[in-house]
C-alpha cells in the first residue's frame, strides 16, 4: 500500500548482525537503506528514490513542453502577415530616413506581438471546438499542453507590450493598435459567429495593419490601395471558408456555427468578386499615380501580377489544399513570379 521499496546496500559492506534497516516515513514512496552502522552512530544519509528523481524530471520536462507550446499557440510563422505594416514605408522608403524606417519596423514589430495575443485569446476561447477538428485538434492550446490560463496571460502581455512599442512611434498608433485589438477580440467572443461578417472583420484586420504603417512614417493612406487590400484579404479569408466546408464536411457547423450558413457556390461567387475589386482597385491606384503610357503599361502589369497571384491560391482550394494561406505562401512557388510582379509594379509606382 505504500509503493515500491527499494533497497541498497553500499558497495564494500558486508551483511552482519549490527545491520539496520532505515525506512522513509513517506506514503508515497519508501527507501529502503541497509549498511553498516557508522562511527558516530547516525544512519548515513537516505538517497533519493527513483520515483523522485523521475517526478522533477518530469516536471522539469513537462514546463519546458508548456513554453515550446507557448510559443507554437502564439504562431510566429504567421508573422508574415504583418508585413503589410510596411507596405506604405516601403513604397517610399528612400525618403524616409533611420529614424522614419526605425518607426516602421517598431510599428512592424507591435503588431506581430497584438496577433500573437488574439491568436493565445481565440485558441483559449475555441479549445472545445478545435479538439472536433481533424488539424486544430493539435494545438497546444486544444490538446493540454498549455493551460488555458498560461495562454490568458501571455496574451495580456503580448497586448500590453503591443501597446507599449506603439507608444514609443505615436499616440495614433496605440490608438490603432487598440482597434485591432478591440476588432479582433470583438471577432473571438462572437463574431466569427456570423457568416460573412467574420470575413470582413478579418479583412478589416489588413486594412489597420496598413493604415499602421503610414501613421508610423506620418504618409498618406491611399483609398484605392486600401480597397485592394481589403478585397484581396477578404478573398483568402473567404477561401479558408470554402477550405474548412470541404475539409469537415457534414461536422463543419460543429466546428465554426458560421459554417453551417456558408454554401459551396455563394463562397465560390465571393471569391469571384473579391479578386475581380482587388485587381481593378489595385491597377487604378497604380493608374492614379502616373497618367500616360507608363502608368498604362504599369497598371495593366500590376493587375496581370495580381490576377495571376489570387488565380493561383483559387486552383489550390479548388484542389482542395489553400487551408493555410500563410503556409501556402511561403510553400506554394507558383504564387511567387506573381507576387515578384506585383511587388515590382508597387514600388515602381511608389517612385513615381
Amino acid at each position: 500500500s505504500c509503493g515500491s521499496v527499494r533497497i541498497s546496500v553500499p558497495s564494500g559492506s558486508e551483511a552482519h548482525d549490527d545491520r539496520y534497516i532505515d525506512l522513509g516515513e513517506r506514503t508515497d514512496t519508501m527507501t529502503a537503506t541497509i549498511a553498516p552502522p557508522s562511527l558516530s552512530g547516525q544512519p548515513p544519509k537516505q538517497r533519493p528514490s527513483v520515483i523522485e528523481t523521475e517526478g522533477r524530471h518530469g516536471e522539469a520536462h513537462r514546463h519546458t513542453d508548456a513554453l515550446r507550446g507557448l510559443l507554437r499557440a502564439a504562431r510566429p510563422h504567421q508573422w508574415i502577415k504583418n508585413a503589410t505594416v510596411l507596405m506604405i514605408p516601403g513604397l517610399g522608403f528612400y525618403t524616409l530616413g533611420v529614424a522614419g524606417l526605425v518607426d516602421a519596423l517598431v510599428a512592424c514589430s507591435a503588431f506581430c506581438l497584438a496577433s500573437s495575443s488574439v491568436y493565445l485569446l481565440n485558441d483559449t476561447l475555441d479549445r472545445e471546438a478545435d479538439r472536433h477538428h481533424p488539424v486544430k485538434r493539435h494545438r497546444p492550446i486544444a490538446s493540454g499542453v498549455v493551460s488555458p490560463t498560461l495562454a490568458t496571460v501571455a496574451s495580456g502581455a503580448a497586448a500590453l507590450t503591443a501597446l507599449a512599442l506603439g507608444f514609443l512611434v505615436s499616440p495614433m498608433l496605440v490608438a490603432i493598435i487598440a482597434a485591432y485589438l478591440l476588432l479582433t477580440a470583438s471577432y473571438s467572443l462572437g463574431l466569427k459567429r456570423l457568416a460573412w461578417v467574420d470575413v470582413a472583420v478579418l479583412a478589416a484586420g489588413f486594412v489597420l495593419r496598413v493604415v499602421a504603417g503610414a501613421v508610423a512614417v506620418g504618409a498618406a493612406v491611399p483609398l484605392l490601395l486600401l480597397t485592394a487590400v481589403f478585397a484581396g484579404a477578404a478573398f483568402v479569408a473567404l477561401g479558408k471558408r470554402r477550405s474548412e466546408l470541404v475539409l469537415l464536411g457534414d461536422d463543419a457547423s460543429s466546428h465554426r456555427s458560421a459554417l453551417g450558413t456558408y454554401r459551396l457556390r455563394t463562397i465560390d461567387a465571393g471569391l469571384a468578386a473579391t479578386q475581380a475589386v482587388a485587381v481593378v482597385t489595385f491597377g487604378l491606384w497604380v493608374l492614379a499615380l502616373e497618367f500616360g503610357p507608363a502608368g498604362a503599361g504599369l497598371a495593366l502589369l500590376g493587375a496581370a501580377g495580381f490576377w495571376e497571384v489570387l488565380n493561383a491560391y483559387r486552383r489550390r482550394l479548388m484542389g482542395g489544399g489553400g487551408g493555410d494561406p500563410t503556409r501556402e505562401l511561403l510553400a506554394n512557388h507558383t504564387l511567387l513570379p506573381g507576387l515578384l510582379v506585383v511587388g515590382l509594379v508597387a514600388f515602381s509606382a511608389g517612385i513615381i
